[in-house]
């Protein structure tokens, strides 16, 4: 049997992705099978395991390509043109827009966790790419910001651990340049527009905030200012 070409497994590969994908929508991720990823890719079963050794890591490809998506897509508020405050404005809008173009894979970086999936260390930095835009957006906030430190020590390793991570991808963290208020302000703003999001794709919404773009306007400004964009 000759060997497949690369551009021939990237193609299968898509192809697959794209029936995951589909499958999502139908079932949501744990009713994800590769039975039925193999029946729309119009493959068999054996054929699909030539390109994931079993559903895990199928879904492990999904949840990369999904962190990667929405991080692309802070990014691309992120390079808006304007003040500060205008684009971490436009990274919650972003953000946002992303989710409801793609809400099965929101739901699935963000939703209920797989029962008897463990996300692999290679999610990790996916992850986080989301946050990326949001802390060099902070890192140019012109406002003054509390200066003080957390007292509690086990939220303060905790900002540690994220000092360390920063560290690694470059940045200046050095509690004068980046006091724990801003990093505590990023995870809460990060926390907030995922909580926001979720809550408009989900309908839990309904009966009190109808003007969801305002709300979410809202929330970003009010974060923005805590940080002092």
């Amino acid at each position: 049997m000759p060997r497949r070409s690369d551009e021939q497994t990237a193609a299968m590969r898509e192809r697959i992705a794209v029936a995951a994908r589909e499958e999502l929508a139908a079932t949501g991720a744990s009713g994800l099978s590769m039975r039925r990823v193999a029946a729309r890719v119009g493959v068999t079963v054996g054929a699909l395991y030539r390109y994931y050794a079993d559903r895990d890591q199928l879904l492990t490809g999904l949840i990369i390509e999904a962190y990667l998506a929405i991080g692309q897509a802070a990014e691309s508020g992120e390079r808006s043109v304007g003040a500060p405050a205008e684009r971490w404005l436009a990274i919650f809008r972003a953000v946002r827009d992303w989710a409801k173009a793609h809400p099965h894979q929101f739901d699935l970086i963000y939703g209920s966790p797989v029962v008897g999936y463990i996300a692999p260390e290679t999610t990790i930095g996916p992850a986080t790419r989301i946050l990326a835009p949001l802390i060099r957006t902070a890192l140019t906030a012109p406002g003054r910001v509390d200066p003080s430190p957390v007292t509690d020590a086990g939220l303060a390793s905790d900002l540690d651990r994220v000092r360390g991570w920063l560290s690694d991808q470059g940045y200046e963290v050095d509690p004068g340049t980046l006091p724990d208020s801003v990093i505590l302000g990023v995870l809460r703003a990060w926390t907030e527009l995922v909580g926001t999001i979720g809550h408009e794709l989900h309908g839990h919404f309904v009966g009190s905030i109808e003007h969801t773009d305002d709300y979410l306007d809202e929330i970003a400004r009010r974060t923005g200012q805590a940080i002092g964009l």
